[in-house]
C-alpha cells in the first residue's frame, strides 16, 4: 500500500476520533439544551459507536497482524458494530417522524437479522484473514454473511427513505428536508460502500469507505451542536396554553397555530374541559396534586402554584422534561410579574380583570419559542 496514503488514512482517523471526542464532551457538557436525557443519550450513542469505537478497532483490525484468531475477531466487531450503529441510526430517523414512538414491527425485524447476522459471525469460517506480500492485511467473508449483511442493509435503507417520504408530508420546511435527503443520501453511499466491501473484498473500498465515514461524521457532529432540539422541534407538538386561577377562571389562554392540523378543534377542547375539572378538583387536595392526565388525543400536564392560586395548563401530543421545564420556567416567570395582581386575587370576593394579565402573551412566547 502507498506509504503516502496509509499516513493520510492514519491521520484522518486520529482527527476523526478526536473531533467524535470533542462533540461528546459538548454533549455531556450541553445535555440540558437537547431537551430530553434519551435524545442526549441518542446522539452519544451514535458518535461513540460510528465516530470512536467502529473506528479504533477497525484500524486495529486493518493495521495490524496479531493473530489469525485475534484479527477474525476484531473483524467480526467491526461488522457487528456497523450492523448496531445502522439500527440506531434508524431510530433517529424514526423519531424525526414521530417523537417517542418506535415502529416495534420494524425494529423486531431488524433485531431478528441481526441476530442471524450475529450466528453466522460465530461459526469460523464466516470472516478469514490473509497477509498479502505487500504487508496489507486482506478479510474474506463466507456467502452467509454477505447475504445476510445484503439483507440487512437493504431493509435499513427502504426504512429510513420511508421514513423521509412520512416527514416530508408532514413538515413544510423545505430547507430541512432537503438536508435530511442530502445527509441520508451520503448515508446510503456509505452502507453501500462498506456492503461492496463485503461481497467483493476488494481492500480499496474500505478505504473509500472511510473518506465517506469522515465526511457523515463531521456533518452529524455539526448537525448534533447546530440544532439540539430538531426532534422535539419537528414532531413534539404543543396545542394550547392556558393559565387558570383557583376559581376557574381563565387568566390568559394561547393557541399554538403551528400544532393544530393533527388534532380536531372539538377534541381540544374536550381535553381542555378534562383538564380544568382537574385543576379545580386538585386545588382542593393540595399535598397529593396530579400533574399529568392522559387522554387519547393529548396529554395535559398541569403546573400548580398553590401560594399565588393560579395553574399554568399545557395541551401537548406527548409530554416530555422539556415541556416540563419550559412551564416550571413559565410558572415562575408569570408569578414574578405578576405577583401583585395574583396576591390581590387571593380575596375571593375580589371581581378579576383578565386584561391585567395581557403581557403573558410575551411570557408564554420567550418560555416555548421552540415551538412558535
Amino acid at each position: 500500500m502507498n506509504n503516502a496514503l496509509l499516513i493520510s488514512l492514519n491521520i484522518g482517523i486520529l482527527l476523526s476520533i478526536g473531533f467524535s471526542i470533542i462533540v461528546i464532551f459538548y454533549l455531556i457538557l450541553n445535555h440540558i439544551k437537547y431537551g430530553t436525557k434519551f435524545i442526549s443519550i441518542l446522539f452519544i450513542s451514535i458518535i461513540f459507536i460510528v465516530g470512536i469505537l467502529f473506528q479504533i478497532i477497525l484500524f486495529f483490525s486493518s493495521e495490524f497482524f496479531f493473530t489469525e484468531l485475534i484479527n477474525r475477531i476484531l473483524f467480526k466487531f467491526v461488522i457487528v458494530i456497523e450492523a448496531i450503529s445502522l439500527l440506531i441510526v434508524s431510530i433517529a430517523f424514526s423519531l424525526l417522524r414521530q417523537y417517542g414512538k418506535i415502529p416495534m414491527y420494524s425494529l423486531l425485524l431488524f433485531i431478528f437479522i441481526f441476530s442471524l447476522l450475529i450466528g453466522t459471525l460465530i461459526s469460523e469460517n464466516s470472516v478469514l484473514v490473509q497477509v498479502l506480500l505487500d504487508s496489507s492485511i486482506k478479510y474474506s467473508f463466507n456467502n452467509a454473511t454477505k447475504i445476510i449483511s445484503l439483507t440487512y442493509s437493504a431493509l435499513i435503507i427502504i426504512f429510513i427513505i420511508h421514513n423521509i417520504r412520512i416527514i416530508k408530508t408532514i413538515t413544510p420546511l423545505k430547507k430541512f428536508i432537503n438536508g435530511l435527503i442530502i445527509y441520508s443520501i451520503i448515508l446510503f453511499f456509505s452502507i453501500i460502500l462498506f456492503l461492496i466491501y463485503i461481497i467483493t473484498e476488494i481492500l480499496e473500498v474500505i478505504f473509500a469507505f472511510l473518506f465517506i465515514l469522515w465526511f457523515l461524521i463531521i456533518i452529524t457532529g455539526i448537525i448534533i451542536i447546530v440544532k439540539p432540539r430538531m426532534f422535539l422541534s419537528f414532531t413534539n407538538k404543543i396545542y394550547f396554553i392556558h393559565i387558570y386561577h383557583k376559581t376557574g377562571i381563565l387568566l390568559y389562554s394561547y393557541k399554538f397555530k403551528k400544532s393544530l392540523e393533527t388534532i380536531g378543534e372539538s377534541k381540544v377542547w374536550g381535553n381542555i374541559l378534562i383538564g380544568l375539572n382537574h385543576i379545580l378538583s386538585e386545588f382542593t387536595n393540595k399535598k397529593d396534586q396530579i400533574d399529568v392526565l392522559k387522554t387519547k388525543n393529548a396529554d395535559i400536564y398541569v403546573n400548580y402554584n398553590n401560594k399565588y392560586g393560579f395553574a399554568v395548563l399545557v395541551l401537548t401530543n406527548h409530554k416530555n422534561s422539556y415541556i416540563e421545564n419550559c412551564v416550571n420556567i413559565l410558572t415562575k416567570e408569570f408569578k414574578e410579574y405578576y405577583e401583585d395582581e395574583l396576591l390581590d386575587l387571593q380575596d375571593i370576593n375580589k371581581i378579576i380583570n383578565v386584561s391585567e394579565f395581557k403581557e403573558a402573551k410575551k411570557i408564554i412566547e420567550k418560555s416555548f419559542s421552540l415551538y412558535l
